[in-house]
């Protein structure tokens, strides 16, 4: 006799109210563990302050009582020497040369000041949508 094959049963996908319900419960714990990531953020400096004349290249090991912190080499970051956005310059041109580089705002503002900045910026609503949990009470959630 032959088997009959196992049709899997298809899985619907999430309503609308199962992912805002989703969402809510993320953004408490988000929320909840942020001081907890900045702290983490500001040991992890505090610790790398303390390699910061060590050759780029070397590793390096912390021994505390009860563990090891090792601390990696410098990693390798690519960028554009000035000859090279020269010579960039040379090969495309000033406009497509500019369309293609970065020019931070907050470079600008170091090095022309805020008011110049201000005169020179452009905004537009092109930027991502914050998202606000904002639970609801016994009272609303009744009705």
């Amino acid at each position: 006799m032959g088997r009959i094959a196992a049709v899997p049963t298809p899985i619907s996908a999430p309503t609308r109210e199962e992912i805002g319900t989703e969402f809510l419960d993320l953004d408490r714990r988000i929320q909840d563990f942020a001081p907890t990531a900045k702290r983490y953020k500001i040991v992890q400096d505090i610790i790398r302050g303390w390699y910061v004349d060590q050759p780029a290249g070397q590793a390096c090991v912390f021994e505390g009582r009860n563990y090891r912190i090792h601390v990696g080499a410098r990693g390798e970051e690519r960028f554009f020497s000035l000859k090279s956005k020269i010579k960039i310059f040379a090969k495309l041109g000033k406009a497509k040369a500019l369309e293609l580089f970065s020019i931070t705002l907050k470079a600008v503002e170091e090095a022309l000041g805020e008011g110049e900045l201000d005169l020179l910026v452009s905004t537009a609503p092109t930027g991502s949508r914050k998202l606000v949990v904002v639970a609801k009470s016994q009272m609303e959630r009744a009705a």
